[in-house]
């Protein structure tokens, strides 16, 4: 049997949502959302519980390298507060001088794992999105796949990161930063998947490109994402949190389904 074709959505010529002669120089991608959305659906079908065991898995170890390094690091200062003399003020200045480098130090290992955990745990979701795409049936091992090219995706994640925070400097004047950095982010939300497309590229030169493929488009997904924040909010707040066990890979795939199209018009 030949390789099952994608779910993709099936172009309708719509306008207002891409349709016609793009500056790709091609068809432009379809991107109306009730297509994308079905597709997305069709294609988590059969794969939701797997998205989700590998999505707690993943958690799981994320929390438990930061506790353990809460524990390892803190663990001892912390033991040794109960012996301090409280009547001695030098005491108490010399302890808390100590949990402050503490405090920091615990932060810093805190981000480099963090960093570490979910550059691997996004790049096994684009894995699992690509899989799904090709209307395959995941397996859980597909989630892991971070860990097979960690230099990869710890880089991108990183990149990625850095050149938000450089951004988010200009935060101190809200008005502008506030608007820079959402934009940034929209621009830089296909380079994860880029660079799992291409890894021999380079982190900085994945985000130059998701840039280019985003231009002009960043208020588009900005809606897709509204449109699933507007219809969703109110069913996972009236299930506590439990629909978003169906939300959270749909949305993702749909996300996905948004940079394919995009990319294949390239």
């Amino acid at each position: 049997m030949g390789e099952p074709k994608p779910s993709e959505p099936s172009y309708t010529g719509d306008p207002t949502a891409g349709g016609g002669t793009s500056t790709f120089g091609q068809t432009a991608p379809d991107l109306v959302f009730a297509n994308l959305k079905q597709s997305g659906r069709e294609q988590i079908r059969g794969n939701i519980f797997k998205w989700l065991l590998v999505s707690i898995v993943l958690g799981v170890v994320l929390y438990g390298v930061l506790m353990g390094i809460i524990l390892a690091v803190g663990g001892p200062l912390f033991a040794k507060l109960e012996g301090v003399d409280t009547a001695d003020p030098q005491a108490v200045a010399d302890v808390l001088t100590k949990m402050m480098g503490t405090f920091y130090l615990i932060v810093l290992l805190s981000m480099v794992a963090q960093i570490f955990i979910t550059g691997i745990t996004e790049w096994g979701q684009v894995t699992l999105n690509n899989n799904m795409y090709k209307g395959e049936q995941i397996k859980v091992a597909h989630g892991f796949a971070g860990f097979k090219q960690p230099g990869a995706a710890i880089s991108i994640y990183f990149s990625k990161t850095l050149c938000l925070a450089l951004w988010s400097l200009l935060m101190i004047v809200p008005i502008i930063g506030i608007p820079v950095v959402i934009a940034k982010t929209y621009a830089y939300s296909c380079a994860t998947y880029i660079k799992q497309q291409d890894s021999s590229i380079g982190s900085f030169e994945a985000i130059t490109r998701s840039r280019e493929l985003m231009d002009g488009y960043k208020m588009k997904l900005f809606l897709l994402d509204l449109s699933f924040f507007l219809i969703w909010i109110i069913p996972v707040i009236v299930t506590f949190g439990l629909a978003m066990i169906y939300v959270a890979p749909y949305w993702s795939q749909t996300r996905y389904n948004f940079f394919k199209q995009l990319n294949n018009a390239k």
